[in-house]
């Protein structure tokens, strides 16, 4: 969300009466949520809207597979790219979209307005399915991830990012073809900023990540500047 008020605080001219930034909670403590709003400075540029009713469904409508999810649509008002906002560039997505009305970062609309699912396209055949124990790497993550949050020098030094994450997405959904369950795991590596020492904490971080980065069947992104 911070990276998202600063993309609109640069005031770019093309961007002007074009560009909405929409953020959409699934919270239902609304007083929780405003206050958060307003104490991280969120309330400037982005637009904000709940649903307190304790029946948001969406996450379910847009295919949300965990938080935070964007969803970006082009001048045409279609949705082009649905995701984790690690996995692409936004503000170069939206420049290309204002310009070209569409962009190389986001698959091309389908004739139902929405941009083409892969797996719809390719019904009935098996996915990029994690072939090992899935079980196991989510346990190697969270003991990895908790390993760096007791290292004092480590979370001092990743004080200075703008944006400072490491997380993994695991999604499962049933495999028609093979009659079982495929789970896909993504990992998302993202450091933006950064001041003095922003190179010693991205190298110890890479090290640290190694061996998870590098796992065979994980897809990763990583978004480091």
């Amino acid at each position: 969300m911070k990276h998202n008020e600063e993309m609109l605080a640069k005031g770019k001219e093309a961007w002007k009466g074009k560009v909405r930034l929409i953020g959409l909670s699934t919270d239902q403590d609304r007083a929780k949520l405003c206050a958060h709003i307003v104490t991280k400075g969120y309330e400037k540029h982005v637009e904000h809207y709940h649903a307190q009713n304790g029946t948001c469904k969406i996450n379910e409508q847009l295919g949300a597979g965990g938080i935070p999810h964007v969803a970006l649509l082009n001048p045409k008002g279609e949705i082009v790219f649905k995701g984790h906002p690690s996995s692409i560039n936004l503000e170069q997505a939206i420049d290309d979209l204002l310009e070209k009305g569409e962009s190389s970062l986001c698959p091309k609309p389908s004739a139902g307005g929405e941009a083409a699912d892969d797996e719809e396209e390719e019904e009935g055949k098996p996915g990029a399915a994690f072939p090992g124990d899935a079980g196991a790497f989510v346990t190697s993550f969270k003991a990895k991830v908790n390993e760096m949050i007791k290292d004092a020098d480590l979370v001092k030094s990743c004080s200075g990012f703008q944006r400072a994450f490491f997380v993994l997405e695991e999604k499962s959904s049933f495999n028609a073809a093979k009659k079982n369950i495929d789970t896909n795991l993504e990992m998302h590596l993202v450091l933006v900023g950064g001041g003095e020492g922003k190179d010693a904490a991205v190298a110890k971080i890479k090290e640290l990540t190694k061996e998870l980065r590098e796992t065979t069947g994980v897809k990763v992104n990583e978004q480091i500047m």
